[in-house]
């Protein structure tokens, strides 16, 4: 069994340019390694010294099969139970029309169940990187993984990302309405 949330939050307190803490994870690739980066189910990440949102270098993803595959990274040390998260990223894609994007957490508990959320879902015009960003907070229990990835309902779609960020975020600056879920089993 899974559930999928779908929530809006708006942030007021973190911008681009802001001078709060540091990021907790932050990948911008120009190491020129995947830096611990994966893809979720079919797919191939690569480093793309051909473009870039910010420096010289951009994760791409190729090889993709399901619309749920993308690029991924595991970040289960770096949350804590009942804490506000806000993410930041681009997305780059070189199709002919605009594409649908999801920033996606895949929470696993102790026990095996799995909980889907979408941190926020863009569209992306050709050639062009878009930021995207939103923000959650994490569940009230310890996960037993915690993995963050970008998908697209294309599954044909090869695209990059470049400088993805997590902040810790402060609850006071966090409007965040009712979620809508979905229940799978």
């Amino acid at each position: 069994m899974f559930t999928i949330f779908s929530s809006k939050t708006t942030l007021h307190c973190q911008a681009e340019n802001d001078t709060h803490a540091p990021p907790l994870i932050e990948s911008n690739f120009e190491s020129g390694t995947t830096e611990s980066w994966g893809c979720l189910g079919s797919g191939t990440p690569s480093i793309d010294s051909n473009i870039s949102y910010d420096g010289s270098s951009s994760l791409r993803i190729t090889n993709r099969q399901q619309n749920w595959n993308g690029p991924s990274l595991i970040i289960t040390n770096y949350l804590k139970p009942s804490t506000p998260y806000y993410f930041q990223g681009y997305v780059y894609h070189e199709s002919t029309s605009s594409e649908t994007f999801m920033w996606t957490m895949k929470w696993t508990d102790s026990e095996g169940s799995v909980l889907y959320e979408y941190i926020n879902t863009v569209e992306v015009p050709p050639k062009k990187w878009t930021l995207i960003e939103g923000t959650l907070t994490s569940p009230p229990s310890e996960m037993k993984e915690i993995l963050y990835y970008v998908e697209s309902p294309n599954p044909a779609l090869e695209f990059n990302i470049d400088s993805m960020k997590v902040f810790m975020a402060d609850p006071a600056d966090i409007t965040t309405p009712s979620p809508d879920s979905t229940q799978i089993n």
